[in-house]
């Protein structure tokens, strides 16, 4: 029984002073009092008190409970106090709490990184399948003064909801491997597609990139 923890029954208990402590002075808040633990002890009798409850303190037998005292008020060797014993109880509760945020830090870490992982992935199918999302559209400049007619193509892709998604993806794996983000950040946001004019000869087989202005080829 010397192994189990402080909380628990020990050697130097008596069936009455483990009572006590288990059910009246361990459950309250801290700081804890050994006086409130015998008024709730009394209180639980239904004892009625002839002054005023507050003022109330606990007998002799209990202080030497508290103190870890045999009944002629001599510590008992290698026992503990009811407040080392308390103590030992909160710091067991307070080491399960960190191994609880612990494993729930550990598991949105996880899944942050995974979520990263698969925003990667979707953005590398986008780019893949970029000649898809190509919008294209022709408009024809009539020569003048004996100049040949242009064709001016125009490829759209709109990049801007893939830029965010690489973004986010950076975001949250940085987070997860608890890497720092870079000292230079940059916002990018694309209200139109990016355009990319190309300026041909009517009837021409290349073209050539450029803008409305561009000689023709």
């Amino acid at each position: 029984m010397a192994d189990r923890p402080l909380w628990e029954r020990q050697p130097w208990d008596t069936t009455a002073s483990f009572d006590r402590f288990h059910r009246f002075y361990l459950p309250q808040e801290r700081p804890r009092s050994l006086n409130e633990a015998y008024r709730r002890y009394r209180s639980e009798k239904g004892q009625k008190e002839a002054r005023p409850d507050a003022t109330l303190e606990a007998p002799g037998s209990w202080r030497r409970w508290f103190r870890a005292q045999d009944g002629a008020g001599q510590p008992i060797d290698g026992a503990k106090t009811w407040e080392q014993r308390a103590q030992a109880y909160d710091d067991h509760l307070a080491q399960l709490d960190r191994e609880r945020w612990e494993a729930r830090r550990r598991a949105v870490r996880e899944r942050d990184w995974t979520a990263g992982e698969e925003l990667r992935d979707l953005a590398a199918k986008v780019l893949a399948q970029a000649p898809q999302f190509v919008k294209t559209t022709r408009r024809l400049l009539r020569g003048h003064d004996g100049a040949p007619d242009r064709e001016v193509i125009t490829l759209g892709l709109d990049a801007d909801a893939l830029l965010k998604t690489l973004k986010l993806a950076s975001e949250l794996q940085r987070q997860a491997a608890e890497v720092p983000p870079p000292k230079q950040q940059h916002d990018v946001h694309l209200t139109n597609p990016i355009p990319i004019a190309f300026v041909r000869a009517k009837g021409g087989s290349k073209p050539d990139a450029g803008n409305d202005d561009a000689p023709a080829s």
